[in-house]
């Protein structure tokens, strides 16, 4: 693996080169950056990168400089310069004075920043690929490494954390420090994305939240696992309140820079001040117990502190009356119906802990199952969803998408049973024919598919299903599609074209013609509401 400097004065533009590869995979490591050329040169004598990848306009030493004195004193190193068209001139410069290649920032893409790397390590001495990785293990990746350990309470004895947070440049921390913790906002970012483009985005956050304070602070930032960034903030000597306002200073400026260029919010939560560092894996918990119930609880401000915490509830669990009574609303009884419940059961709950609420929802799940069986429903036929995971939904969400997630679960359910108790009076013929609808109305059906399929006469069923019903056989067809369509428009994850296929109808405009006479609106006119809305 090739070690890379980064040196370029342009947050953002480092940010977005970063951004442009898998390094590892491709057979780089990025080792560390730097914002002109006198830190790269002293990163440069430490480190010494195989690669460095220089802009040219830069404050005090640039990059004709720079190169200059690479090429004078580390002849081992490759130079690949940076340059807008404005710089032009000192791109040439830079060639003569020992630059191998060179990269314009406007045209800069994955494709180009590949070829120009793999051709300055074709130029590089054999012995440059076969460093050890301990040689060049980038300051980031020793850092990660060491405050996985230390949070974990496996960094070893104390004189061993010592000194190693000296050796790191991290020594300021030992006088007492807060940790806090940030996660991106955005769970459907994060659900979307394959871990390979989430790694890159979530180095971009990090990269952007070094940026965002002085080195001069002493403020550590890092990833901690597939979603997590760590930052240690060490603290102000005698003032506390100075050292409060400090942080949430620093945390803010984050928030808005990471906000700024990348338009993803991320959360902080935030520990207690830790006064000795071989206690930290307790703040860190503390600080990610802070974050979690933040926004378990619908979070009212981007930084949580392990002081806010939500006042633990006496009742645990359902009561059998809050269980009848849910039942009862399923089954028409009892006045109330089940959005009505289920929004009082929740309220009861409001200020219990995310964890002390498990119980809780594992029975209103429970509940839930055991009434959609007891009615010979399957779970996808009773709820208007393709594929029901309710583990998998409920488990990022905060106390109100729970509230609004099962009050309309329990609706649908409602609903579904309804539907049967009606269905019951029915012709057997008809029910018969209502079940191969719904069974089948993803094919291309018609009336005498319908017909034939349950054994009777196509005129006769015609009739009857419009006496039981009130409603034509194939307008009752053709709506259960489109409410079905509108299902798959909220999951938000087909195209117009694979729902009109997915609902039986084969013809495009078709589909949109039917779509806006059962419901009202256009597909697009949908599916633009919902974007809004989101």
């Amino acid at each position: 693996m090739y070690s890379i400097l980064i040196v370029d004065d342009d947050t953002v533009f480092r940010t977005r080169m970063k951004s442009l590869l898998d390094w590892e995979k491709a057979g780089y490591t990025i080792i560390d950056e730097a914002r002109n050329g006198k830190e790269a040169i002293e990163k440069i004598e430490a480190f010494e990168p195989d690669i460095v990848i220089t802009d040219i306009s830069m404050p005090i030493i640039n990059g004709v400089e720079l190169i200059d004195y690479v090429k004078r004193f580390k002849k081992n190193t490759s130079i690949i310069a940076l340059s807008g068209y404005n710089d032009f001139h000192y791109v040439r410069s830079s060639l003569k004075n020992g630059a191998e290649d060179y990269l314009l920032k406007n045209q800069l893409s994955t494709d180009k920043l590949l070829d120009v790397l793999n051709s300055a390590v074709k130029r590089l001495a054999p012995k440059a690929k076969d460093k050890p990785a301990q040689a060049i293990a980038s300051t980031d990746n020793l850092i990660q490494e060491f405050l996985l350990l230390l949070i974990s309470g496996c960094a070893g004895s104390r004189e061993d954390v010592e000194l190693r947070l000296k050796r790191l440049h991290m020594d300021d921390l030992l006088q007492g420090l807060i940790v806090a913790v940030a996660e991106p906002d955005n769970n459907e970012l994060i659900n979307n994305l394959n871990e390979s483009d989430y790694y890159k985005f979530l180095y971009s956050v990090c990269s952007i939240m070094k940026e965002s304070v002085s080195s001069d602070y002493g403020i550590v930032v890092t990833i901690i696992g597939r979603n997590r960034i760590l930052v240690l903030i060490p603290a102000i000597k005698n003032n506390l309140s100075l050292f409060k306002e400090n942080y949430h200073r620093i945390l803010s400026q984050m928030n808005n820079n990471v906000m700024r260029f990348l338009n993803e919010p991320v959360s902080f939560g935030v520990s207690d001040i830790c006064t000795d560092i071989m206690e930290i894996s307790h703040y860190y918990e503390q600080a990610v117990k802070a974050l979690v119930e933040n926004r378990f609880r619908g979070k009212s401000s981007f930084i949580a502190e392990a002081g806010d915490k939500p006042e633990a509830d006496k009742i645990l669990t359902l009561d059998i009356s809050d269980e009848k009574a849910l039942v009862d609303s399923l089954r028409g009884k009892g006045g109330f119906t089940p959005d009505a419940v289920i929004n009082r059961i929740f309220d009861k709950f409001s200020n219990c802990s995310s964890e002390d609420i498990q119980l809780v929802l594992a029975e209103l799940i429970n509940i839930l199952i055991r009434e959609t069986r007891a009615n010979d429903l399957s779970l996808d036929k009773a709820f208007q969803q393709s594929d029901l995971n309710y583990q998998k939904e409920i488990k990022s969400m905060n106390i109100t998408a729970l509230k609004d997630w099962f009050a309309k679960r329990y609706c649908e359910l409602y609903e579904c049973m309804q539907r049967i108790q009606t269905y019951r009076q029915y012709n057997e013929n008809t029910r018969k024919a209502i079940y191969y609808i719904e069974e089948n109305y993803d094919r291309n059906i018609s009336l005498s598919d319908i017909a034939e399929a349950i054994n009777v006469n196509s005129s006769y069923l015609s009739r009857l299903f419009k006496n039981d019903t009130g409603q034509n056989i194939i307008d009752y067809l053709n709506k259960i599609r489109m409410d079905k369509a509108a299902s798959l428009i909220n999951e938000g994850k087909y195209s117009l074209k694979e729902i009109s296929y997915k609902v039986g109808i084969q013809n495009y405009n078709y589909f949109f013609k039917l779509y806006k006479k059962y419901i009202g609106i256009t597909p697009l006119e949908h599916k633009k509401k919902d974007s809004n809305q989101a």
